[in-house]
């Protein structure tokens, strides 16, 4: 992972700067497979994150990976979203 600087120090990084990342991969980088990673990232942090839930989704879905990214939504609905 290339240096990141609004996110803390190595091992205090929280479910939401891992969420926060991925969606800056996802829209102002597009680098997809690295989204997916930080939300896999964030929803092991948070299992009950509705929002990573729902990144990852939306990371899968541009991946062509509908199946799993049907899972995560419909796992991001249950928790709320």
């Amino acid at each position: 992972m290339r240096a990141y600087p609004c996110l803390p120090a190595l091992g205090q990084i929280t479910a939401l700067d891992w969420n926060d990342r991925g969606f800056d991969l996802l829209y102002g980088e597009g680098k997809y497979d690295e989204a997916k990673q930080a939300y896999d990232k964030a929803t092991q942090l948070d299992p009950d994150d509705e929002l990573a839930w729902y990144g990852r989704s939306l990371a899968l879905k541009t991946l062509n990976r509908a199946n799993e990214a049907d899972l995560a939504y419909k796992k991001a609905k249950e928790l709320g979203l």
